[in-house]
């Protein structure tokens, strides 16, 4: 007997058919799917930002973390900023978190517990993904270190570096500044003497090397003073004046000395002075009152010296001049010390006093 054979319904083909379709476009869809969140999550910008700090931060490598900031501090080497980060954060657990960005940048900050030790921010490369999304590579950093401030003073003129790297105009804070005894009216009227600039950097790691440099290329030492918490380059004295004019300038003021201890005439002493200047005025009516000097038989000038030369000008300069002064009355000494910075002016072709500031 001849069975019929069953025929599979065509419901059940059209709907195996478009199950297996479904299938594979599920399959498809997943495999695309999947390879459009991977081309996505190698767009975003924490994984650029995963691999810097491991490069430059988790690494060690502080010397190439300092080498990206060389630029950031004019005054600071990358090898001084390397050797700071070294010291300080070697081996310490740093951890690195989004901040706020920067004209739209990503920018990451790095720390080392609490403390804020570093910050890079991320750019947009030129190059993109398969699917055209903008791709994130190295952007800028900064270092951030303990800093120190430094004021210099150096004469109007002088060229000054620190640390090798010279200051332009963009750290001058005050041009014209004058000198102590300019400043406390000591110098005669007409006179401006040395005027300075003031300048003030920051950023500074370690206490400043200072070069101050004349302009004939000579250079000037600086010190630091605590009065002012400043350091100061003073102007070079004159060592060719000093060296023609000592014994003329130690002459006239001993003289004048010896006048003011009745040992000597104002006649004899006047031609030393600027008829000019105030000086002269005075020289003259106190040569006319030394009566109140002690009384002794003869006097005499031991140890004089004339230094500091400076000049001011081509017609002014001022020296420093020291002596002692022994008044001799029969066994007994009495003796004054004389320490004071003399002013001259070239008056006719000769140089006379016009001004005298003690530094005692």
């Amino acid at each position: 007997m001849r069975t019929e054979k069953k025929k599979f319904p065509l419901f059940y083909k059209i709907y195996f058919v478009v199950l297996a379709i479904a299938l594979i476009a599920a399959v498809i869809f997943i495999w695309w799917f999947n390879g459009f969140l991977a081309d996505y999550e190698e767009a975003q910008p924490r994984h650029v930002a995963d691999a810097i700090f491991e490069k430059y931060y988790k690494s060690g490598d502080f010397s190439l973390l300092a080498s990206k900031c060389a630029e950031s501090n004019p005054f600071e080497s990358a090898e001084a900023v390397g050797a700071y980060l070294r010291e300080n954060y070697a081996g310490k657990e740093m951890s690195c978190t989004t901040g706020a960005s920067k004209d739209g940048a990503p920018t990451y900050i790095v720390k080392v517990g609490d403390r804020k030790i570093s910050s890079f921010t991320l750019k947009e490369s030129s190059s993109k993904n398969p699917r055209g999304w903008e791709m994130y590579e190295e952007g800028d950093f900064e270092v951030y270190y303990a800093t120190k401030d430094a004021t210099v003073f150096a004469p109007t003129g002088y060229t000054v570096e620190i640390d090798g790297t010279a200051l332009t105009d963009e750290f001058v804070a005050e041009r014209g500044v004058l000198s102590p005894e300019a400043e406390a009216n000591l110098l005669p009227e007409g006179i401006e003497g040395v005027t300075y600039v003031k300048y003030e950097v920051s950023g500074l790691i370690d206490d400043p090397e200072i070069k101050a440099t004349s302009p004939e290329g000579r250079v000037s030492p600086v010190t630091f003073e605590e009065k002012d918490g400043a350091y100061h380059a003073y102007p070079l004295f004159d060592e060719a004046l000093q060296a023609e004019l000592s014994e003329y300038v130690i002459e006239a003021v001993s003289q004048y000395a010896l006048m003011m201890s009745d040992d000597q005439y104002w006649g004899n002493v006047a031609g030393y002075f600027d008829p000019d200047s105030a000086i002269f005025d005075d020289a003259q009516d106190v040569s006319q009152y030394t009566w109140f000097t002690l009384d002794h038989d003869s006097a005499s000038i031991t140890d004089a010296s004339a230094s500091q030369f400076l000049r001011y000008g081509e017609d002014v300069f001022s020296c420093r001049v020291k002596f002692t002064e022994v008044l001799t009355q029969g066994t007994k000494e009495f003796k004054d010390f004389f320490d004071s910075t003399v002013i001259w002016r070239n008056v006719g072709g000769v140089w006379k006093i016009c001004g005298m500031i003690n530094n005692a």
